[in-house]
C-alpha cells in the first residue's frame, strides 16, 4: 500500500491537514497565554516575547503530535481489554520517555543555536510532564 493509499484509508488529505491545523493553532494559543503568565519579562519585550512563544510552541507541537501518534501505534499493539495493566505501564512509560526526550532534545538546540541558556532542564521537564499526563489522561483512556 503506498503513502496515498494509507493516507485515504485513514481519512482524507483535507482532514489531515485540519486536525493538525487545529492543533497548530492551540498550541499557538497555548503558548501565548503561557508565554504571558510564566515570563513576565516578556511583557516589555516583544522580540523576547515572540521567541519564547515560539519555543513553547516548539515543545507543544511536538509533545502533542509525538505523543498522540506513540499512543496509536501502542494502542494498535497492545489492547486495553485484553491487558489493560500492561497497556497502562507501557503507556505512561513511553509517554514519559517521549517527553522527556523531546525537552532535552528541543531545549539543547534551543540553547546551542540561539545561545539562550536555561539554567537547567528540571523546571521544563517538570511542567512538560504535568501537561503531557494531563493530556495523556484523554489519549490513553
Amino acid at each position: 500500500m503506498n503513502p496515498t493509499e494509507k493516507l485515504t484509508k485513514h481519512g482524507s488529505v483535507v482532514t489531515y491537514c485540519i486536525q493538525y491545523s487545529k492543533i497548530v493553532l492551540i498550541s499557538v494559543l497555548g503558548s501565548l497565554g503561557l508565554t504571558y503568565f510564566t515570563c513576565l519579562t516578556c511583557h516589555s519585550d516583544i522580540e523576547k516575547y515572540l521567541w519564547v512563544t515560539f519555543f513553547s510552541s516548539l515543545l507543544w507541537i511536538s509533545m502533542w503530535i509525538g505523543n498522540e501518534l506513540l499512543t496509536k501505534f501502542i494502542s494498535r499493539k497492545i489492547s486495553w481489554v485484553e491487558f489493560p495493566i500492561k497497556r497502562l505501564i507501557i503507556g505512561v512509560v513511553s509517554t514519559v520517555v517521549y517527553t522527556v526526550l523531546v525537552v532535552v532534545i528541543i531545549v539543547t538546540v534551543w540553547e546551542r543555536v540561539m545561545n539562550f541558556n536555561f539554567g537547567g532542564y528540571s523546571s521544563i521537564i517538570f511542567s512538560s510532564l504535568v501537561i503531557t499526563f494531563i493530556i495523556s489522561m484523554f489519549l490513553h483512556g
